[in-house]
């Protein structure tokens, strides 16, 4: 097995091409913005390149997908969790490209433990989660839901125990839109809660007008950057 390491724009990425000298079939590791670079090295070594292997979706890791596809008729593989972004990074404009890369589409959904061959070479997936959309925590915009939905709920807990109310627990509901166009912002939240226990409906229903209405600094915040905010609520026992 031969390994040749490119780094190549939009940020100084790592692109690998992996080959078999003997059967003269080759993988490329992540396409970035590399055809400039690998494609004549490919023709050089007289390889025929069989696959593209995407480590994950960002835009930076796949720009050239489909120019690379198209110049070699090459077969794009990624992870089944991120097969989606192929597409959608078409839409999304990144400051560190000139225009949004054009869409590619996967040709192998891959899974933990997928191998893929050239010649005689075998190259096994491990999943690792949390670069991609593969990820094991909230995206920084999921963070300010999050935010939302903790600084008023620590509000109405508050205000509900000042009131000698005996509320079990209370859980939220975050429903919400983002923008069509970047940047995606916040334009509609509604929350939903849910209160358990022998509270009082008058009680419940003005500790949470006194949070989104006085106290809570991200719905206030949301709602300065132009969110429609707007809520509900239900007893259970």
């Amino acid at each position: 097995m031969e390994v040749e390491t490119f780094v190549v724009p939009p940020l100084g990425n790592n692109v690998y091409l992996v080959y078999d000298a003997d059967a003269k079939e080759a993988a490329l590791v992540d396409t970035s913005l590399s055809a400039a670079n690998v494609l004549p090295r490919i023709r050089a070594l007289g390889l025929a390149l069989k696959f593209i292997l995407n480590t994950h979706g960002h835009a930076d890791h796949v720009a050239d997908n489909a120019a690379v596809a198209k110049a070699t008729g090459a077969k794009i593989g990624i992870h089944e969790a991120d097969a989606y972004r192929l597409e959608a990074v078409a839409r999304e404009a990144r400051p560190y490209l000139s225009a949004p890369p054009p869409p590619s589409k996967a040709d192998l959904l891959l899974k933990e433990g997928s191998v893929v061959k050239v010649g005689s070479v075998e190259l096994r997936v491990i999943h690792t989660p949390g670069q991609g959309q593969t990820k094991e925590a909230p995206s920084p915009f999921e963070h300010v839901v999050l935010g939302l939905a903790g600084c008023t709920a620590s509000d109405v807990v508050a205000v509900l125990e000042k009131k000698r109310q005996p509320l079990n627990r209370l859980e939220i509901d975050v429903e919400y839109d983002r923008a069509d166009d970047n940047p995606r912002v916040l334009t509609r939240a509604l929350l939903r809660f849910v209160a358990h226990g022998p509270v009082e409906e008058a009680a419940l229903r003005r500790a949470i007008e006194l949070s989104q209405e006085k106290y809570c600094s991200v719905s206030a915040m949301l709602r300065k950057s132009g969110a429609a905010i707007t809520w509900d609520y239900r007893i259970e026992p």
